[in-house]
């Protein structure tokens, strides 16, 4: 008794495994495409009940802290800092995500990287700075890249 699988079996075996991968695929873009939504949702709810404190204007003194604190490392691209006259202050958590102004919230940046960042989060980030406020705790520093 033969009991070698056949061609046409193998081909059965390898289109159900490529149908549960793309499965499995489509599943995972839905459960960050839902995470990154409830992320945004709880901002947006955040917002309405602690508004964020107006923006001010960046002193130079904040963009040399920032400079010693990250090294002189650009807090986005991870690149060298060599001009501060072409830097910007980046919000982690922006303004529009119900992002503040304190300390760990902020970050040195290249102009060009931060132009390219927009108003764009880590959702997991965001989700410590919602839930940070919330409890009014000491917020941490951005997430280790």
């Amino acid at each position: 008794m033969d009991t070698a699988d056949g061609p046409d079996d193998a081909n059965a075996r390898r289109n159900e495994m490529e149908a549960l991968y793309e499965r499995a695929r489509a599943l995972e873009e839905q459960s960050g495409a839902a995470f990154t939504a409830a992320a945004l949702e709880a901002a947006e709810a955040l917002a309405g009940v602690m508004p964020s404190p107006p923006r001010r204007m960046v002193a130079a003194e904040l963009k040399i802290r920032k400079w010693e604190e990250q090294d002189g490392l650009c807090g986005i691209c991870g690149e060298r800092i060599d001009d501060l006259s072409a830097t910007d202050i980046d919000h982690i958590v922006p303004h529009t995500h119900g992002g503040g102004n304190e300390p760990v919230n902020l970050q040195l940046t290249h102009l060009g990287c931060n132009r390219r960042k927009r108003a764009d989060v880590d959702p997991l980030e965001l989700l410590d700075y919602v839930q940070g406020r919330f409890d009014n705790r000491p917020l941490r520093g951005p997430r280790p890249t």
